[in-house]
């Protein structure tokens, strides 16, 4: 699983730091271009039960082989239609493999939850003493059924927020993803006052979304 996460915070960086120059070159300072954002590095591997595909992965290393540096690459484009041409189609998939992801990373958090709930009944039912029982029971049982109890509440809370952070996760990506559709559709007719105001919106779903990725 940690393979998986650190994958997604990868496309999630490419798609920031996309972002990010995208926005500088609209005269607008929705993103901070700096730190991890501003590189592409590495590569991510094709992991088909979350929908990245080996499509995806050569999107990312294509990506990747092109920008060193958002910054750099900003400079070099020197407009947004530059840009979005230049990046847009390898993008959308980078952002399609996001999404598939933290949607089907969704599915594997509830079964997990599942399988925790489904233990801890078990070893409840195993531990915990019948009527008849009470009344001869030893009180070191009773404070390992108590115990047990506790842990089981606290892992099945845990599993519960896991699986709502990627759903909102998955759905933030989607909103980000229809917005850059949008530019890559009316690239030739992007103008500045557009492009920033949907830069605005990706920005803070970015936030979000990397704020949900954490908690996974």
């Amino acid at each position: 699983m940690k393979r998986q996460k650190d994958d997604l915070l990868k496309l999630h960086n490419a798609a920031t730091g996309y972002m990010a120059a995208l926005a500088s070159l609209a005269g607008d300072e929705a993103f901070d271009i700096s730190g991890d954002i501003d590189k592409v590095v590495g590569s991510i591997a094709a992991i088909p039960k979350l929908g990245i595909t080996e499509t995806h992965a050569k999107a990312f290393s294509g990506i990747a082989q092109k920008v060193a540096s958002w910054i750099l690459a900003a400079k070099q484009s020197k407009d947004v239609r530059t840009m979005v041409k230049a990046y847009g189609a390898d993008m959308d998939q980078v952002l399609e493999a996001m999404e598939f992801a933290a949607k089907n990373y969704e599915g594997v958090l509830k079964n997990e939850a599942s399988s925790i709930d489904s233990y801890q009944e078990a070893r409840l039912a195993a531990w915990s003493p019948t009527a008849e029982e009470m009344a001869q029971v030893n009180p070191r049982r009773l404070l390992i059924v108590s115990l047990a109890d506790r842990s089981g509440r606290l892992l099945s809370k845990e599993s519960d927020d896991a699986v709502e952070a990627a759903k909102a996760a998955g759905k933030g990506v989607t909103t980000v993803r229809e917005g850059h559709k949008e530019m890559l559709k009316n690239v030739d007719r992007l103008e500045a006052k557009d492009v920033v105001a949907q830069l605005k919106k990706a920005a803070a779903e970015l936030k979000e979304i990397r704020s949900n990725l954490r908690k996974l």
